[in-house]
């Protein structure tokens, strides 16, 4: 066969604890280094130790935005491994197997006689070198890396960037331990299909969602972030955490979300740029919370990292079906930004702009992610951060306020954003009164009142628009065949499901709604009438995008296409019914 050259998919699977994500990570490193585009996606079910998990990494010559459904080479540390996956192996593909550990037989694989088997024996060549036995996934790392043709000196330089801190004899049994299993299957295997060969490129990183979030908080000039552990939006706590002595901000893992957002709250009331983050069950709790930030105008951003409901729901799987619930969240009606970025890139850009909305506008903005980007990674340039600029305002100078020392901290005015005072600065004195209040924060329950506070908060929507960015992209040529209109991380599916459509002679473009509210009624309505065929694509059950178009600007798409069995979309199922009703 002709090699095929830095195209394929690679996945490991074993139980929790066995390094599957390390590994994974680490060959998506290697491949970025050498110049190829990578993207992984893992699944793991809610426990923490055991269980059936899985990382899958993609990597192609091309910029590629989400993984594909065959798989060239898998790893198994495990005989449920071989059973789930070692079907859908692609023809001549390969399985590396523990052969000190794990008998392989025809029956696993379906009776199929076009997949080679590479046993090597994992846990043995991590002794014999050195490591334990955990370090069988470097092992097959290395192995991995033989199959490909592959150099190992990338890897070396990345053990070394990895695991330096630790010491150079942690560095050294990790490079011995992946070089006995390149050797091992180096010595035993010499046709197989696959290749890489590194073409460096501009540098590029490997991260996720909840990374980049994190560092986008960062260069806006997080001060303060609340969070109690909630998946998929606990690494933003552990990475904040772990920065925290770098950028001097404070992490705080809070007792539960109620304390989580009251706390982001009273750090935003004190004059600093402030977050907190949970998932959809942790954002019924701090739905009390995001009343009073509003009705007091206090800035406040609150990410909700999606995952299956209800209740508990399916606590490691994706869906996107928080759209209505965040954008009505909350008793009676108060104004609030909601942004749902797609790729890391527009993770990181949003993060840092959110919190400049916020302080600005003095309302809750809402960042609305989700498992599949939050947890997934790709590779990406590096972040423009001069795009980020930290523009402190909304505060009122000690010089403008009266004489006296109450300030009217909710007067009226043409933009509906009041400067406010830090507390204790003289002259600044009001309630923040969580009941409808007069321009000092006293309660005041007077019809005339209440209209004029309630008109005041709305009329900050109009006024924020000027720091928001395009609300609608969109990806690919203006005069496709056909329409993909989506939102959040089934961006990166529909922007792959495009790929695939043009080497069908189709061409498609993506329509993505960056900004839900406020709603970009003009933008979309001028985009869908340049469409000829539309397709509205979303992980929820129910179309909640497609009825937010209906609402606010009285669209229809012509087909729709929905998926909320907890995985995201395939790009082939996307491409597949696109094909079907173009």
């Amino acid at each position: 066969m002709t090699p095929t050259v830095n195209k394929f998919t690679w996945t490991i699977g074993g139980a929790a604890g066995d390094g599957i994500m390390v590994t994974g990570a680490m060959l998506a490193k290697y491949c970025t280094r050498a110049g190829l585009w990578t993207t992984d996606y893992a699944e793991y079910p809610s426990l923490i130790r055991g269980g059936h998990n899985v990382q899958v990494v993609q990597v192609d010559s091309e910029q590629i935005f989400e993984h594909d459904q065959g798989t060239e080479i898998l790893v198994a540390l495990n005989e449920e491994t071989v059973r789930l996956h070692g079907a859908s192996l692609s023809p001549h593909g390969a399985l590396v197997f523990d052969s000190g550990r794990l008998t392989v037989t025809p029956a696993m694989l379906g009776d199929r006689t076009d997949i080679q088997l590479v046993p090597v024996p994992l846990v043995d060549l991590a002794l014999k070198n050195g490591g334990k036995d955990l370090m069988r996934n470097t092992v097959a790392l290395g192995a991995t890396l033989a199959l490909l043709q592959a150099p190992l000196k990338l890897i070396e330089e990345i053990f070394q960037d990895t695991f330096g801190e630790k010491g150079q004899k942690i560095v050294d049994v990790n490079v011995q331990t992946c070089r006995a299993g390149y050797e091992h299957v180096q010595a035993a295997v010499k046709d197989f299909p696959w290749r890489i060969n590194p073409a460096p490129q501009a540098p590029r990183m490997v991260i996720g969602g909840n990374d980049a979030l994190s560092l986008g908080f960062l260069h806006g000039g997080l001060k303060f972030y609340a969070a109690y552990p909630m998946t998929p939006a606990s690494s933003i706590l552990t990475t904040l955490a772990e920065l925290a002595p770098t950028y001097k901000h404070v992490t705080k893992h809070a007792e539960d979300e109620i304390a989580a957002v009251n706390l982001a709250i009273g750090a935003s009331f004190a004059g600093v740029r402030a977050a907190c983050g949970t998932s959809g069950g942790g954002f019924c709790l701090m739905t009390e919370g995001l009343g009073m930030a509003a009705i007091t105008e206090t800035p406040l951003v609150i990410v909700d990292a999606q995952r299956p409901g209800p209740a508990t729901g399916l606590p490691t799987w994706t869906e996107q079906a928080d759209l209505r619930f965040v954008m009505h969240a909350g008793q009676g009606e108060f104004a609030r930004v909601v942004v749902a970025p797609g790729d890391p890139t527009q993770a990181f850009q949003e993060a840092a702009r959110s919190l400049q909305i916020a302080e600005h506008g003095q309302l809750p903005v809402i960042i609305l992610t989700d498992k599949y980007l939050a947890e997934s990674h790709w590779s990406t340039a590096m972040f423009d951060r001069s795009l980020v600029q930290v523009q402190r305002g909304g505060f009122v100078a000690p010089h403008e306020h009266g004489p006296g020392p109450w300030y009217e901290r909710y007067g009226d005015t043409p933009s509906g954003i009041t400067p406010r005072p830090i507390p204790g600065q003289a002259g600044g004195v009001f309630i923040a009164n969580s009941d409808e209040h007069d321009v000092y924060g006293h309660a005041n329950e007077t019809s005339e009142n209440r209209v004029l506070q309630y008109r005041k908060r709305e009329r900050k929507l109009e006024a924020i628009l000027p720091l928001l960015p395009p609300r609608v992209i969109l990806h690919g040529p203006a005069d496709a065949d056909v329409t993909l209109v989506t939102w959040g991380s089934v961006t990166q599916s529909c922007r792959e499901a495009a790929r695939k459509l043009a080497t069908m002679g189709i061409r498609a473009n993506v329509l993505q709604v960056l900004y839900i509210l406020p709603f970009p009624v003009a933008e979309l309505q001028q985009a869908v009438r340049a469409s000829k065929k539309t397709i509205l694509v979303e992980n929820n059950g129910t179309a909640q995008l497609g009825g937010v178009l209906k609402e606010y600007a009285g669209i229809a798409c012509d087909y729709q296409l929905l998926k909320n069995d907890g995985r995201p979309f395939w790009a082939e199922d996307i491409a597949a019914f696109a094909k079907g009703n173009v």
